[in-house]
């Protein structure tokens, strides 16, 4: 994978560009109330979940509730940050640019969304992640959002359970995806930990079965 320095690069670049046109209502600090296909939203996704799985769909709710309450003293200001941002941000969508710069591939899909949401993106997803975030947020100077950043990965982890239970809840049909379900929010519950975010009196961890 390229330098840091020049992922971060791109990912201005890309911040820098026009911003009409593009789709609003897909922002990630609304993962759990956006609505995905068919009308769907994690929470409804949940409720339905909850039939054959209200421990793992009470523990995943917990997860939301903890992640909401940390990222309130930063919704505003994530409500109010729009740039060209890119939901499938990855080592894929990263090509070579004029002169053999670095840049977000022009078909990418974008959205309308704050900064803050590809950094968490790139933290999450690309190699040297971190030092991605690093060296954007030392360019772009002092933003608040940017300390939004480890919970909106947090918000990645829990957005990932919407895309796997949505289809589900769509046809209700078969198993519901317990293995995703549980691997995202078992990353989810970690990182909580490790950022201090207090749990909720008498919850349990997520994964441990049916209730």
């Amino acid at each position: 994978m390229p330098n840091p320095e020049a992922v971060a690069a791109a990912l201005a670049d890309a911040h820098a560009g026009p911003v009409d046109g593009l789709p609003d209502g897909h922002r990630l600090v609304d993962y759990a109330e956006s609505s995905r296909a068919g009308d769907w939203s994690l929470r409804s996704a949940l409720v339905r979940f909850a039939q054959p799985e209200p421990t793992r769909a009470g523990a995943v709710l917990e997860l939301v509730r903890r992640t909401d309450g940390a990222l309130k003293p930063h919704r505003r200001r994530l409500e109010s940050a729009s740039a060209p941002s890119h939901p499938d941000l990855g080592p894929g969508l990263l090509v070579a640019g004029d002169g053999g710069t670095l840049a977000i591939g022009a078909d990418a899909r974008r959205v309308l969304d704050a900064p803050a949401a590809d950094l968490a993106r790139a933290a999450l997803r690309l190699e040297d992640g971190d030092d991605v975030v690093a060296a954007y947020t030392a360019a772009a100077g002092d933003d608040p959002t940017f300390a939004a950043v480890p919970l909106l990965v947090v918000a990645l982890e829990l957005d990932a359970i919407a895309e796997a239970l949505v289809p589900w809840a769509q046809v209700h049909d078969g198993p519901p995806p317990v293995a995703v379900v549980d691997e995202r929010a078992a990353a989810a519950f970690a990182r909580l930990t490790e950022l201090g975010v207090p749990r909720e009196t008498g919850g349990r961890p997520p994964g441990r079965g049916r209730g």
